[in-house]
């Protein structure tokens, strides 16, 4: 029988032994697999963020300027700023997952 002993903040001692460990593995073993899913939002406002922002950053490099007259230094900013608001806009959904994935868990 294996003892395990640790002092915690409030000076209490906690003892774990074999059988309570293969409870919790038992107890871990049928539960139902949780599957997360990304939300099709954030894949979509994600991705679109990720290229908006690598546009972005090539205009503000000067290397999209023979494109399109818009595409120099304050496009190329426009550009970042509207990337990194896609991002946040894909991550909130992503977010909102992630809690429901957690609250289910714990149900």
């Amino acid at each position: 029988m294996y003892h395990f002993t640790s002092d915690t903040a409030a000076g209490a001692h906690l003892k774990f032994t074999r059988r309570q460990a293969r409870i919790d593995k038992e107890s871990i073993d049928t539960m139902p697999p949780t599957r997360f899913r990304l939300p099709v939002s954030a894949v979509f406002f994600g991705v679109l963020g990720l290229i908006t922002l690598a546009v972005g950053i090539f205009a503000m490099a000067g290397l999209l300027h023979k494109v399109h007259p818009l595409l120099n230094a304050d496009g190329g900013l426009a550009l970042v700023v509207t990337g990194i608001a896609l991002i946040l806009s894909g991550a909130f959904p992503l977010g909102l997952a992630m809690l429901a994935a957690v609250q289910s868990s714990t149900d």
